[in-house]
């Protein structure tokens, strides 16, 4: 091979060099921007979420209603702040608890019987009443609504809701029973004596009738009038 070839040779492979360096460097660059713009992207919607969930919490923990999450088996995995106001606990009292642990055993199998229905068929609830007991032991009546959870696979993990307080609401529902059944009372009574008094002035408009037909020497006038 002449010193002319060998040259050209170099020639040849120097600038393939340079080419597949070349193409490398701008593979390299296109990657870096792919990945700056992927990563601001990630960190964009990871801010997003960030700010969503502080959201979601300053509302779960301000709300006077108790949002709660608990898993297939129905243990608490998520406890709002509010459930300190509703039952006196704090929620990391109840976390990793059964969610019927408030409940007294009639009122948790009474409970458990209604909300398996629901979960039998993995479909929301709403309304569900419960007697819960708060820490001091009296009485709270809530009224329960949730949701199913699934995974990614669809595959069910339990349960999403929130538990309003309606005791006062129930107590003022069962004030106003109790007033419409003294009123009904009342009016019944008031509707027997005015029958009573008709029956009465009837008797007694006989009792004259006949007491005119009777001479007053006679004994029976006497006891009639008495």
């Amino acid at each position: 091979m002449s010193e002319s070839e060998y040259h050209l040779l170099f020639l040849i492979i120097g600038t393939t060099f340079l080419i597949i360096i070349g193409a490398a460097l701008f593979w390299v660059k296109l990657r870096t921007k792919t990945l700056k713009a992927e990563i601001m992207e990630k960190e964009k919607i990871q801010r997003a979420l960030s700010i969503s969930e502080s959201r979601f919490k300053y509302l779960a923990d301000n709300s006077s209603d108790w949002i709660w999450e608990f898993d297939e088996n129905e243990i608490f995995t998520y406890v709002g702040a509010s459930v300190e106001k509703l039952l006196g606990y704090k929620p990391e009292e109840l976390i990793g608890q059964s969610a019927f642990r408030p409940m007294n055993s009639d009122e948790e199998k009474k409970v458990l019987h209604e909300f398996l229905q629901f979960k039998s068929s993995q479909i929301p609830f709403t309304s569900l009443i419960n007697i819960n007991q708060h820490r001091d032991g009296s009485n709270v009546i809530i009224e329960s609504s949730g949701v199913p959870i699934f995974d990614n696979d669809g595959d069910f993990k339990g349960y999403r809701g929130i538990d309003r307080d309606i005791t006062e609401r129930i107590n003022l529902e069962n004030q106003l029973r109790q007033s419409h059944k003294m009123e009904a009372i009342g009016t019944l009574a008031g509707g027997i004596a005015h029958d009573f008094n008709n029956i009465l002035a009837s008797i007694l408009g006989y009792a004259e009738l006949v007491r005119d037909t009777v001479p007053e020497s006679e004994k029976a006038h006497y006891n009639i009038e008495q």
